[in-house]
């Protein structure tokens, strides 16, 4: 059986997008062209995001609100590596199929081929693995952003380019905008993330008080570390002047580890080093329970974001117009730059950026308060 989009109408003769036919159905149109609300079948729809485990978090708008405009859909989810891990906190997803770089993953092409193919298919990544996974899914429509169309083969392997800027818009918008270009109607979501069971248990078994601060000052790009004395001066503060506990988080990385332990140094107070000792989903059941987040441009800030925890977001080398939290208990430091700034705030688009090491303790601290105003009542 073929599926039935929008309503009946005529072809414009300006369309020149081929649209979906059923065997026995009249052509069903939209006046722009492209697809309408889903009036039968259950259409297979692959969602690819390849990316960092921060693109992934960022996608999830865009999947809840394609599951919510079509709630018949089986809707499939490409992951690679560590993201792959948190897949199962985002919303709307019937099946996670995991890529692992530097194998040959033949189950991954397997399940992407499958024995029946999917009907759409969006590129959320813009790398050739995704054009190829793209391809090999058979999806009669594959929606990319219309930068990643431009060359031969991806003017042939993609049916349909959306025309957001990454430069004009907020990476949730940015990836919601694909929905658009398919013509999958509907206001995005917030940013919102479930917990599993699992790990919401595993975080409990780390008997963590009632009341903590979590600090992530770990990321995969060494500029957007922020300096380890800085970051000791205010765990000291959060600790001996708030009276709230601090948990550090972070990955298994050299990097990270190494941070973490000239931080662990210099701080006066200590903290409860939890990096590279919990899953991805349990660090975000950790954040998902504090008090207050501080961190750095990472995962960790989008995961903070997700559970509408008071945080600070810390910006050096990237800009929060495209990266930012967007909700009313967030608050933005970036550095060279006045502040700090609600999450709510209208960032410019990106323009000059600052080393992180303009980002001064005071700065942090004033932000904290502001995020977290219930200081001493830990």
């Amino acid at each position: 059986m073929g599926w039935v989009w929008g309503k009946i109408g005529e072809v414009p003769e300006s369309c020149t997008i081929p649209l979906l036919q059923a065997s026995n159905y009249p052509i069903i149109t939209r006046s722009n062209c492209f697809f309408g609300t889903l009036l039968m079948a259950a259409p297979r729809i692959l969602v690819i995001q390849l990316k960092r485990i921060g693109d992934l978090i960022l996608t999830a708008p865009m999947l809840a609100r394609l599951r919510e405009q079509m709630p018949a859909a089986r809707i499939s989810l490409a992951v690679s590596d560590a993201a792959g891990f948190l897949a199962p906190c985002l919303p709307g997803v019937d099946d996670i199929i995991h890529f692992q770089r530097g194998r040959i993953n033949a189950g991954y092409w397997a399940a992407i081929a499958g024995a029946r193919p999917f009907e759409i298919a969006f590129d959320c990544d813009g790398t050739d693995r995704a054009a190829a996974t793209a391809w090999v899914s058979g999806a009669a429509v594959r929606v990319t952003h219309a930068k990643h169309r431009k060359t031969f083969p991806r003017d042939r392997i993609f049916t349909l380019g959306c025309e957001a800027s990454l430069k004009a818009h907020h990476t949730i918008d940015y990836l919601a905008a694909l929905l658009d270009a398919a013509g999958i109607g509907g206001e995005t979501p917030p940013l919102s993330l479930q917990l599993p069971r699992e790990a919401r248990e595993a975080a409990d078994g780390l008997g963590l008080p009632d009341q903590y601060a979590v600090v992530h000052p770990g990321s995969a790009r060494i500029e957007k570390f922020w300096s380890a004395e800085r970051w000791a001066q205010v765990i000291d503060h959060l600790s001996q002047r708030v009276g709230l506990p601090v948990v550090v988080t972070g990955g298994p990385g050299r990097m990270e580890t190494e941070h973490l332990s000239e931080i662990q140094r210099r701080s006066r107070s200590g903290f409860r080093n939890v990096a590279g000792h919990t899953s991805v989903a349990t660090m975000a059941a950790v954040l998902a329970r504090a008090s207050l987040a501080l961190t750095v441009d990472t995962a960790a800030l989008h995961l903070a974001s997700a559970f509408g925890v008071p945080q600070v977001a810390l910006f050096g080398p990237t800009n929060p117009f495209r990266w930012g939290p967007r909700h009313g208990r967030a608050w933005v430091v970036r550095a060279g730059k006045p502040g700090p700034l609600p999450g709510t705030h209208r960032f410019p688009e990106p323009d000059d950026f600052a080393p992180m090491a303009e980002i001064a303790v005071d700065e942090v601290i004033e932000a904290a308060a502001k995020a977290w105003p219930s200081e001493g009542s830990a």
